[in-house]
């Protein structure tokens, strides 16, 4: 009671914790690159995009990019070594490293092989856009270079007024500090110099009237304000000869600020022109619809499957036919537990025998079954012998694992066998691909028989190739 009760328990724990999080394995993705791309030339610089490419994906762990040459990824998506195959053409840098010119836009091929199962399809899919956006920023970015160098020659124009500028700030400032100057010296001479001793004179003059008054009492006194009015002159003639030298270093400095002012002007003139330049050379960029297209788009994606998958029925058959067969060999040994008389068998011979008649024609019928019915549905295989073999040799292949397990304890036996489809519902790549599961479904993924089931059918339902 307690292994049948573990039963929903354990497939739900073994088959969803094998899926848990496939796109968060897409670094265990394999896909091919194949580099087509050769250098081209513009305005004298070698451009080479699929080199920045390249470095980018090879540092780039979304994916598990192999680099390989166009044979060997073409054997290794046939193989299933790989998921897609990325072929970056020769002429792609050539077609996205011009802005000047309209040009179509370059392309890339993605090589695909859908019979890994609509979902895997998906991934590639998902992982085709995403190298795609990276092409198209490396691209836009060679464009934007190009562009810049045409404008680059205009630098030294603005360099020239930036030097220009920087030798007027000095005389400018030069002029202003010497006019600063002399305007304060002069100011300095009239308040310390010049009003005491327009003072004095006043006061000599009061004074030296006072006198003439009293000349009988103040001959000496006149005597003594001469001297001091003799003094106070001497002092007021040197204060105005530095008022004359003042002045004239202000009209020096004033001489000074008009030369830097016309240089300043002429660099003015500098910059209008170098503007100029560079409108006229942004006017030679293509502003046309096309160009912006181009410009938001600069790559297109040809996609080649090699299988035609058209649905997603014809993705998951080969799964879901193995499946199936495995099923109804669980289901013919626990119904039918015993001889079809109802007794149990004296010896094991023929007990063996008796299994070997009634579980090989169910064996046989139920593949013939399943053939007939998936093409009820729409299938049509590409080699309709050999999966009709192949069908009715999975079928005796899984009664025959199921009924050796059950003939040894039916029991037991039974429980295994459950244990044993729920392994290979988790580890035969039937929905996702191998590479997105946990290790231990990928080790283990060798040694059991649905593995090699589903690939097979896989071969010889979807895949356009001959046998030999």
């Amino acid at each position: 009671m307690i292994g049948i009760s573990l039963i929903p328990d354990l497939y739900n724990i073994i088959f969803l914790s094998s899926m848990w999080d496939p796109y968060g394995q897409l670094s265990d993705l394999p896909v091919a690159v194949v580099n087509n791309d050769k250098e081209a030339s513009y305005n004298g610089n070698t451009m080479a995009i699929e080199k920045d490419m390249v470095s980018n994906l090879k540092e780039n762990k979304t994916l598990d990019f192999h680099f390989v040459d166009e044979e060997e990824g073409k054997k290794g998506l046939e193989d299933g070594d790989y998921y897609m195959v990325v072929t970056l053409p020769s002429d792609l840098s050539e077609k996205t490293t011009t802005l000047s010119n309209i040009q179509s836009t370059a392309a890339y091929q993605s090589l695909t092989s859908e019979q890994q199962t609509e979902i895997s399809d998906s991934v590639s899919q998902n992982s085709t856009d995403s190298i795609q956006s990276a092409q198209s920023i490396v691209a836009l970015v060679q464009d934007l270079q190009g562009s810049l160098e045409n404008l680059q020659n205009q630098s030294s124009n603005l360099s020239t007024l930036k030097n220009q500028s920087n030798q007027v700030s000095p005389i400018t400032s030069t002029s202003l500090i010497g006019l600063s100057s002399g305007l304060t010296e002069i100011q300095g001479d009239v308040t310390s110099k010049l009003v005491p001793a327009s003072q004095s004179i006043a006061s000599g003059v009061n004074a030296y009237t006072t006198g003439v008054d009293k000349v009988s009492q103040g001959a000496s006194q006149l005597s003594e304000k001469n001297a001091t009015l003799t003094q106070k002159s001497s002092r007021l003639t040197a204060g105005v000869d530095k008022l004359q030298s003042g002045s004239g270093q202000l009209a020096e400095g004033g001489t000074k600020l008009t030369s830097g002012l016309e240089d300043l002007q002429t660099g003015l003139a500098s910059l209008g022109q170098g503007l100029g330049n560079a409108s006229d050379q942004l006017k030679s960029v293509s502003t046309e619809s096309k160009n912006a297209e181009i410009l938001s788009n600069p790559l297109n994606l040809s996609k080649t499957d090699n299988d035609q998958v058209l649905v997603n029925g014809i993705a998951i058959a080969p799964y879901m036919i193995s499946v199936a067969l495995f099923v109804a060999a669980i289901s013919t040994n626990m119904i039918f537990s015993k001889l079809p008389s109802g007794r149990h068998p004296e010896i094991r011979w023929a007990w063996l025998k008796s299994r070997a008649e009634i579980n090989g024609i169910i064996a046989v019928l139920a593949g013939i079954l399943v053939y007939g019915g998936v093409h009820l549905i729409g299938l049509t295989a590409n080699h309709e012998m050999r999966i009709f073999i192949l069908i009715i040799l999975t079928s005796l292949v899984f009664m025959s694992m199921v009924t050796t397990l059950t003939t040894w304890n039916s029991r037991i036996g039974a429980f295994f066998s459950l244990i044993l489809l729920l392994l290979q519902l988790a580890s035969s790549a039937g929905t996702y691909p191998l590479a997105l599961t946990n290790d231990f479904f990928k080790s283990i993924n060798p040694w059991l028989p649905m593995s090699y089931s589903v690939s097979g059918l896989r071969q010889t339902i979807s895949i356009n190739k001959s046998f030999s």
